[in-house]
């Protein structure tokens, strides 16, 4: 079983090779946690996805306790 800081890098490394490296810039890693009876790893990242971008894009990546990625999930903030 990897461990979170394996599961945060396979994401990060996922998306700089989707988006190239102007594609992720200033990664952050927003939550991380390993749900017990799913066996998976769930990771919420943000990032800015370009150059001129000026609010960050924000993931959430379900990750097997291999570290297989299973599910990618763009999360769209609710309009206030």
């Amino acid at each position: 079983m990897i461990d979170g800081r394996e599961a945060t890098q396979r994401v990060k490394d996922y998306f700089l090779t989707a988006h190239g490296e102007f594609g992720v810039l200033g990664f952050q890693v927003e939550g991380a946690s390993f749900n017990e009876t799913t066996k998976q790893w769930v990771i919420r990242s943000a990032f800015l996805a370009s150059l001129g971008a000026q609010k960050r894009t924000t993931y959430e990546v379900r990750l097997s306790e291999e570290g297989q990625i299973l599910e990618v999930k763009k999360i769209v903030p609710e309009a206030a």
